[in-house]
């Protein structure tokens, strides 16, 4: 008797114990789960697939990407439709979870947070391949993600252009004297000169205080671009709200500009795509 053709892929959650993330400055889990999606067939094949790391916003985790929508498709779902047209060949997608105790890491080392980068790097993508029949190349691996994740994909691509061979950064932060700025102020009055006092405040309340997503998002950023040991510095005065020039980003290399001169010349040739506000180029 012929077997239908299987057209939905399968979720798995594949536990994870980082050794990278064991100790972080934040205190936050070092076991994590690691939800990955396995293209339909995989379970009845020996073949090997090519892999998408998938890279979500901030305040994410790689578990949102499954979460159900009325008004369009989760990731899972989009796969199964994208399979089935034929537009994409099967691939499984990895949805790591790199959130903090400020609401994201960049996907970057930061002394403030710990180091999300490593861990991507050198613990996440061996155990997808140990654990999984992926095509352990290069040239078979993508990152991807919007927003934030747009951000840690186009770092990702850059930096570690022998892992990945493709990048898609989807309106991706880049120019931080232009998208980070206009929190600032919002920020400056949430905080009321105690950033520690309005974590505590953000994370003991369900109802959340007035512009705590600007003064999250300032803090997150402040906390990944310029750490200050253990701490970090914000890009204003807690006392004047005056804008501490240059502050944000004080760590050079995590302006994408700063690290695409790095690197542009140096690493092997890889695919990026980006795209933002309707408008997407190749590169």
């Amino acid at each position: 008797m012929t077997q239908p053709m299987q057209t939905q892929g399968t979720v798995v959650n594949h536990r994870f114990e980082s050794e990278v993330l064991r100790g972080n400055p934040l205190g936050d889990p070092h076991v994590r789960d690691l939800f990955v999606y396995l293209p339909p067939g995989y379970e009845g094949s020996t073949e090997r697939y090519p892999v998408v790391y998938c890279l979500t916003g901030f305040t994410g985790r790689g578990k949102m990407l499954l979460n159900d929508n009325a008004f369009g498709p989760n990731l899972a779902e989009r796969m199964d439709g994208l399979l089935a047209s034929g537009k994409i060949r099967p691939m499984i997608a990895v949805m790591p979870n790199c959130f903090t105790y400020y609401g994201g890491s960049q996907y970057i080392n930061s002394t403030a947070t710990g180091r999300y980068e490593d861990y991507l790097i050198e613990e996440i993508v061996p155990e997808v391949d140990a654990a999984f029949r992926t095509v352990a190349e290069r040239e078979a691996r993508s990152v991807m993600g919007k927003s934030s994740g747009g951000y840690g994909a186009l770092m990702m691509g850059m930096r570690h252009a022998d892992t990945f061979g493709s990048v898609c950064s989807t309106s991706g932060d880049a120019y931080f004297d232009y998208c980070y700025p206009n929190d600032f102020a919002a920020t400056f009055r949430a905080l009321k000169g105690d950033p520690d006092g309005f974590m505590k405040r953000l994370w003991a309340e369900e109802k959340k205080p007035k512009d705590f997503h600007a003064a999250m998002n300032t803090i997150g950023m402040a906390a990944c671009y310029s750490p200050n040991g253990a701490s970090f510095d914000l890009p204003f005065d807690l006392e004047t709200g005056r804008n501490a020039a240059g502050c944000l980003g004080t760590v050079a290399e995590t302006r994408p500009g700063a690290a695409c001169g790095k690197v542009c010349g140096k690493s092997e040739e890889f695919r990026i795509t980006l795209s933002g506000c309707g408008d997407t180029g190749r590169v």
